[in-house]
């Protein structure tokens, strides 16, 4: 369980009671408009890794950071107190759900990263790139167009459906928890994605997350709500669900989960999740272990 506490320097991120790996930033402000951020804004670092991304952002040449960032296998990293701004929203504006225009989103709101290679396009060898070179299994990619128009690589000019990286579920399931936490902590009004503050210049977190889903599980969670998920739609030839948590195990059953069966969780190891697989009227079938970035929230 993910709580934050306030320390002499600022408010931390505390996972189990130990508080979450912290790499500073030296690029921040100080507190938020008002006393505390109201807003969440959720970005994806369009790098190779949450480790790589916490590392840019303890450059000073970055003049850019955000609170938190979250790796695709659910590791996170902390990098401005949540008492501080981060500068992870630049030029930016929003309208709240009561009518008040806000400028300058970083005075108002706490960024969360997702380590994610955002939109990519086609290889020849058939994967998937991002400009900044970062290489994506064609499994891990959807294609679909953005909410905001055709995004603009400058090797292909403007592309209307280009592929985007899937978030894992490990990934989103500790994004959850902490805006969950975020959410209870500051009274936040609000989540919003950079491409909402910044339509004309930001593309992320993109059509791959489920902004709708994840502010509904958010801001609906109660602390006796199952974690309830589903196969991910388009998953090749089905879920397997198996014996052990790895591959080469056994199955459960020859049958592979069909895309949108639903799931509850029970643990993990990594990746690797052990679930109970439900019937139509939510009756419990049978246990095993699946590969989690094929499930998303339900």
């Amino acid at each position: 369980m993910f709580k934050i506490r306030s320390l002499a320097k600022g408010d931390f991120l505390y996972h189990d009671n130990k508080r979450v790996e912290y790499s500073a930033s030296p690029n921040r402000s100080g507190g938020h408009a008002n006393g505390q951020p109201s807003i969440l804004v959720m970005h994806y670092t369009a790098g190779s890794s949450a480790r790589s991304s916490a590392n840019w952002f303890a450059n000073p040449a970055a003049k850019a950071s955000a609170h938190i960032t979250i790796g695709r296998d659910g590791e996170v990293i902390q990098s401005v107190p949540f008492d501080q701004r981060a500068w992870h929203a630049g030029k930016s504006s929003w309208t709240t759900s009561d009518g008040v225009k806000l400028s300058g989103l970083n005075s108002h709101s706490i960024g969360i990263e997702l380590a994610n290679a955002g939109a990519c396009i086609a290889t020849a060898s058939g994967g998937w790139v991002n400009p900044l070179g970062v290489r994506v299994s064609s499994d891990d990619i959807v294609e679909a167009r953005h909410k905001n128009g055709p995004v603009w690589f400058q090797s292909a000019g403007h592309v209307a459906e280009p592929g985007w990286e899937i978030y894992p579920a490990a990934q989103m399931r500790a994004a959850i928890d902490i805006a969950t936490a975020l959410v209870e902590t500051y009274s936040l009004r609000e989540i919003v994605g950079h491409d909402d503050i910044s339509p004309s210049r930001k593309n992320d977190p993109g059509p791959a997350f489920d902004m709708a889903g994840f502010r509904g599980v958010v801001f609906g969670r109660s602390e006796d709500q199952a974690d309830l998920y589903r196969v991910r739609p388009g998953t090749p030839d089905g879920l397997a669900i198996r014996t052990e948590p790895t591959k080469f195990s056994a199955k459960v059953q020859d049958q592979n989960l069909v895309p949108g069966t639903v799931v509850e969780f029970n643990e993990s190891d990594g990746n690797w999740w052990f679930v109970t697989v439900l019937d139509a009227n939510g009756n419990d079938q049978l246990d095993g272990w699946v590969y989690s970035k094929y499930l998303i929230e339900a």
